[in-house]
């Protein structure tokens, strides 16, 4: 799920200039590993004939005699489409990107490293149910006979970096899913954020930065009875009285997790997406149309594979993640099925108390002075010597802040030899996270995947550990749902938003509470329910988390469902289309009241800008004027209202996940006498009214600056909101073109249906996306999916990109859900065992 080191500066390419044309060497390598057709015999793990059929957009159905060979099958079409990609997202969660790219990545490889996500995955392997260990042995021999057979025509990244893959393990794939937990987990970067501007500020102005979900906005699980409400956050006595002990410990830990996030593509709060369902009457029964399209870092090779497979007791249509082997989002003969991230509090940071005498012990929970766990690693770097370290582990974790680069000047930055960092080998930073437990995600989604009706559809989502999702239900009688599942920590005093104390018992977390725990919505009044990253009830049990995404998605989900009495696959498709923002219309009636009264100090054309939003609707279209005002003026008003306090590295720090700043300007809105809205820098106290009227003035005049005082009726905000699609090599001069697609003017923004977010100290530049969408009509005998790619991971190859323009103009491609080959599908692979081979 995840597209790795998007941001790669590309030196590798002076590897492959050796004489001639490196446009004539790209252009071959680049194809040379292009699907090949006809028939292939493995005698040692395929049982039957197994068919592969493509459409004109390769997107295969599998038609396989039992599941075994189905699975062997979906192993096997990753590896010839994207087996590059399935290899870099391995390395970078096994901490080895330093072997292919050098030192460049060592800082990152250290990190990683340790998250303990190799460790972690064999454990879930060694802990797997019997079905789990079957399907995923079977996926991987799938991935390693399609290797073995094409060692000579390999994706050509192999060859440009020159390496070959190692064979697949069954573990590999339960490390790209706790890598993507890693990308969805919003509190692994948002309590180092929250942590050093207590650190600055102090624990009482850090918590008023935590923004509140507010009263009455959409739910996922509505509540018909009211119960006692869970508070949102706490700040513990470590942040009042001992913040500024670990203060630079976690500064400096800020700043490798943001580089490392930077570094693997995962960029702004990439978590984002929508799923709804809507029942649908007709004389011929009850059905439902559900609808998931996730938000995610936009770039290429696409982060979905589309995909049919049908065996005796599969029939299965949907999207996959290249490297797991069943299907996220998707449909079978009874049951569809999508996700949404919950956006659980799923992790917390401990500062453990190091021997200031010896620091190879520690003040563990219970008070007692106790050694640390060494393990001695070494990461090969290419066209360099290997980097050999001691990694520190307490009970809870290994001490994450010892990824700094600070604490090897020699070794990472080529400083000279100094004496090592004593401040973070007093106080160092270890974490508790979800993932570390075990839990059984495959065996999940298989029953997920097979299910028929609602109860076996939970009997999987139960199962579901991490990353926490909301997973969207509808079958074909017409019965709809939404179960949130996931493991959620049980915090006594550990505060949730900021680092804890490690060396007192109660701020450890004190068990899990499992998905069975958390309530979830069936059959309700309503003809629908919903999902966007919205808070999970009104009332929770428990506490869930405070990351919520503004409600400003789920208020247009319900505002637009609620209007329909007849409802289509076409009315879901619009929805998917639409770049409304509730949540510029309410800023606007908040703010715009300020400016009217302030009218005679505009200018011609700051009066024209006001004049237009007045008469605004709020559809974010990328050919008007008035979004690219209001983005601007949201923008402004953001940076005014807290970069002044924060300073301009914590602004971005703070503004890096986006909802948080969103939200919390909401928030303030309502707060006349908020002293955020003062300008620290000035000598006055600054009111809101006056940060308001400051702020938009300040943006119309970057807009004429930017448009060269061009007539208002030329601006348009796909001018200053595009989207670029990246490959890895996008850096390289030579390889650009090929490998990369647009600028594209877009519209949208974090807060609409369809999310165009940018991060708000680069708002040009959109980031985040809906990497798929998928509809289901259960009364359909075809899904509607479109990628913002292809199916290929192959630069020249036609299925690179062939779904983009589709994409971007709101098209989609139909995938028949029948166990038969369509007729728009061809014959391409046959796979035989060896006893049919002559047969």
């Amino acid at each position: 799920m995840l597209n790795f080191l998007r941001n790669f500066t590309g030196i590798i390419f002076s590897l492959l200039v050796i004489g001639g044309s490196f446009v004539a060497f790209s252009l071959y390598v680049a194809t040379r590993s292009d699907l090949e057709s006809g028939t292939v015999t493995y005698g040692e793990f395929v049982r039957d004939s197994i068919e592969i059929y493509r459409n004109q957009f390769s997107v295969p159905h599998i038609i396989a005699k039992s599941e075994a060979d189905a699975f062997f099958a979906i192993g096997y079409v990753h590896a010839q489409d994207r087996l590059w990609q399935m290899d870099v997202a391995r390395r970078a969660g096994e901490g080895r990107l330093s072997e292919i790219f050098g030192k460049e990545a060592l800082e990152t490889d250290k990190f990683l490293r340790t998250l303990d996500l190799n460790v972690i995955s064999k454990n879930l392997l060694k802990s797997a149910s019997k079905q789990t260990r079957f399907i995923l042995e079977q996926y991987s021999n799938g991935i390693n006979a399609y290797v073995d057979e094409h060692k000579t025509g390999l994706p050509f990244e192999f060859g440009a970096l020159g390496y070959t893959p190692e064979p697949w393990e069954p573990h590999d794939c339960l490390l790209i899913g706790r890598m993507m937990a890693f990308e969805m987990s919003m509190s692994f970067w948002s309590d180092i954020a929250f942590g050093e501007i207590a650190d600055k500020l102090g624990a009482d102005r850090a918590s008023e930065l935590i923004p509140s979900y507010p009263s009455g906005a959409p739910v996922v699980v509505p509540q018909e009875k009211k119960t006692a409400s869970i508070p949102s956050t706490t700040f513990n006595t470590l942040t009042k009285t001992n913040s500024r002990l670990a203060g630079k410990s976690i500064r400096e830990f800020g700043e490798i997790l943001t580089g490392v996030r930077r570094y693997l593509g995962m960029e702004g709060s990439g978590v984002g997406s929508n799923s709804w369902v809507m029942r649908t009457y007709s004389p011929s029964g009850n059905s439902a149309i559900l609808a998931n399209d996730p938000h995610l870092t936009l770039a290429l090779p696409a982060r979905w594979y589309q995909a049919h497979v049908t065996a005796p007791t599969l029939n299965i249509t949907g999207l996959t993640i290249p490297g797991i082997p069943l299907f996220i989002s998707g449909r079978n003969d009874k049951i569809s099925w999508g996700i949404t991230n919950m956006m659980a509090d799923d992790c917390d940071f401990y500062v453990e108390k190091i021997d200031a005498t010896n620091p190879n012990y520690y003040t563990n929970d219970e008070g007692k002075r106790v050694k640390f766990r060494y393990r001695r690693d070494t990461i090969i770097v290419r066209a360099d010597e290997a980097f050999i370290y001691d990694m520190r582990f307490t009970k809870r974790s290994a001490i994450i802040s010892d990824a700094h680069a600070f604490n090897y000047p020699d070794k990472i930055l080529n400083f000279p030899r100094k004496e090592p960092n004593h401040f973070l080998h007093k106080y160092g930073l270890s974490f508790s996270w979800t993932a570390q437990q075990m839990s059984d995600e495959v065996l999940a989604m298989y029953r997920i995947n097979k299910a028929n009706t609602w109860q076996e559809f939970l009997n999987g989502a139960n199962l579901w550990g991490a990353p926490a999702m909301n997973f969207s239900y509808a079958d074909v009688r017409g019965n709809i749902g939404i179960a949130p599942s996931g493991i959620i920590p049980i915090r006594t005093k550990c505060t949730p938003n900021i680092p804890n104390p490690g060396w007192l018992p109660e701020y450890a977390w004190q068990g899990y509470h499992t998905a069975s725990e958390l309530p979830n919505v069936y059959n309700p009044l309503k003809r629908y329910v919903f999902s966007a990253n919205n808070k999970t009830t009104e009332n929770p049990p428990f506490y869930i988390s405070s990351l919520w995404e503004p409600p400003s998605r789920s208020e247009r989900i319900e505002e637009t469902l609620k209007e329909f009495d007849e409802y289509a696959v076409r009315d879901a498709q619009f929805m998917q289309l639409d770049v409304t923002s509730p949540l510029a219309r309410t800023f606007l009636k908040k703010t715009l009241p300020v400016i009217a009264g302030k009218q005679k100090y505009l200018s011609p054309t700051e009066l024209a800008a006001f004049k237009v939003l007045k008469r605004w609707d709020g559809i974010m279209n990328s050919r008007d004027a008035q979004p690219a005002i209001f983005s601007t003026f949201f923008n402004t008003m953001l940076e005014h209202t807290f970069a002044d306090e924060l300073g301009d590295r914590l602004y971005r720090q703070y503004s890096f996940i986006s909802n948080i700043p969103t939200r919390k300007i909401m928030d303030l809105l309502q707060d006349s006498s908020s002293v955020w809205f003062d300008d620290v820098q000035t000598k006055v106290v600054e009111s809101k009214d006056e940060i308001i009227f400051r702020s938009f003035v300040l943006a119309v005049r970057s807009l004429e600056s930017y448009y060269a005082s061009a007539p208002m009726s030329t601006w348009k905000y796909g001018d200053i909101h595009q989207l670029t699609l990246n490959h890895l090599f996008s850096k390289n001069p030579y390889m650009k073109q090929i490998v990369t697609q647009g600028p594209f003017p877009t519209g949208g923004n974090n807060s609409t249906l369809n999310c165009g977010e940018y991060h708000y100290f680069a708002p040009h530049e959109q980031i985040i996306g809906a990497s798929m969408r998928m509809i289901a009509d259960m009364r359909d005998s075809v899904i509607y999916t479109v990628l913002a790619g292809g199916n290929s991971g192959e630069p020249l190859s036609a299925h690179y990109t062939n779904q983009l323009q589709l994409w971007l103009n709101g098209g989609y491609i139909r995938i028949p859900v029948k166990r038969e080959p369509d007729v728009s599908f061809i014959k391409f692979t046959t796979i035989l065992p060896e006893k049919l081979k002559d047969n």
